[in-house]
Parts: structure tokens; C-alpha cells; sequence
């Protein structure tokens, strides 16, 4: 249970990526059951940057794809291609969120934590890059993907650093998966 934070009454965005997380609508269902059950109101967003056709009707198909929706998960499903400017990087690159969590009480991003297929850093696939990429959307993803990936080493730390500063991240949910696609470990961070 959440017991350092009143919840109550509080709008709570919860961020879903576009990757199939064999595990995540358990997951997913089980966040939302506890957060209802503190008397908040939570609501579901993809947080896929460009994918699913970088439209709000095809990341929510995505979604829909992965059994994410309003009655399996027990909470509405929101999606919109709007973004908020946070603020810029020091290269002038913009870092955005998406406007429903933005304007939400609080954003919980999940998403699974593993190394990258295409670069190698200290922070690859997982929350941060859910935050910098995921959750700006298709605008957001682009502004990063235009320095290329052989940035991403300092740009996924940078973008991530002023969402978290310029947000209401309640904690993430960050996921581990062993080689046949099990959850191993699950932290709330």
C-alpha cells in the first residue's frame, strides 16, 4: 500500500511502452487495483514516443494489442499525441512530456529494464529511456533521434533528468525478464 502519500482524490497517469512485456498487464492491474483501492484515479497512456504509427489511435491499438484496455485493467485508457515543453537541453534540443500526464497528479512510467539492441550505456532500455523517449511522444523521439543513438549515452540521462525535474514521477515500475521472457525480479523505484 502507498502510505507516505495521500493519494486520495489524485489523478495518477501510468505510462505502458510499446513492448510486449509478457507479464505487464498483471502487473499493469495490480498498480491500478492499489491505487484505486487509496482512493485515486488512475488512467493508462501509452508511453511509445513514435510508435504505433506515432498517432494516439495507433499506440492505443498497441496497447490494445498487449490486452491493456479500459475493462481488463479497470482503468480508462487516454491517449493523445499532444505534448509540454519541459525545458531544453544545454544544445538548445527540446524535452518534452506528454500533456495528459503532465497534467496529471502523479506519473508512474513501467516499463522493462534490459540492455538495448542498438547502443550500449549506463542507462539503455528501461525507465529512463521511458521518460526521455516514451513519454514525449512522437515530437519528443524525434528531437533525440535526430543526434543519432551514438548520442543516446548522455542524451537519455539529460532528457530523463530534466522530466524528472520538471514532473510529478510518483516512483517507476521497473521490470527484469530472463531469457525466456519470465519475470525475475519487479522494483518499485
Amino acid at each position: 500500500k502507498f502510505r507516505s502519500v495521500d493519494l486520495s482524490g489524485k489523478t495518477i497517469a501510468i505510462a505502458v511502452g510499446s513492448r510486449g512485456i509478457m507479464q505487464q498487464p498483471m502487473v499493469v492491474r495490480a498498480l491500478v487495483r492499489e491505487l484505486v483501492g487509496v482512493g485515486s484515479h488512475p488512467f493508462i497512456i501509452p508511453a511509445m514516443g513514435s510508435h504505433g504509427g506515432g498517432t494516439a489511435a495507433g499506440q492505443e491499438a498497441v496497447l490494445t494489442g498487449y490486452g491493456i484496455t479500459e475493462q481488463e485493467m479497470g482503468a480508462p485508457v487516454k491517449s493523445s499525441m499532444e505534448v509540454v515543453e519541459l525545458g531544453k537541453l544545454k544544445d538548445g534540443t527540446p524535452v518534452y512530456c506528454d500533456k495528459l500526464a503532465f497534467n496529471a497528479d502523479f506519473i508512474i512510467p513501467i516499463n522493462r529494464i534490459k540492455p538495448h539492441t542498438d547502443f550500449r550505456a549506463k542507462h539503455e532500455s528501461g525507465l529512463i529511456k521511458m521518460l526521455a523517449i516514451g513519454l514525449s511522444k512522437h515530437a519528443g523521439a524525434t528531437a533525440l533521434h535526430f543526434h543519432g543513438m551514438g548520442m543516446f549515452h548522455t542524451l537519455l540521462p539529460d532528457a530523463s533528468r530534466v522530466f524528472i525535474e520538471n514532473t510529478k514521477i510518483l516512483f517507476g515500475v521497473g521490470m527484469v525478464e530472463n531469457a525466456h521472457e519470465e519475470m525475475m525480479h519487479i522494483e518499485m523505484i
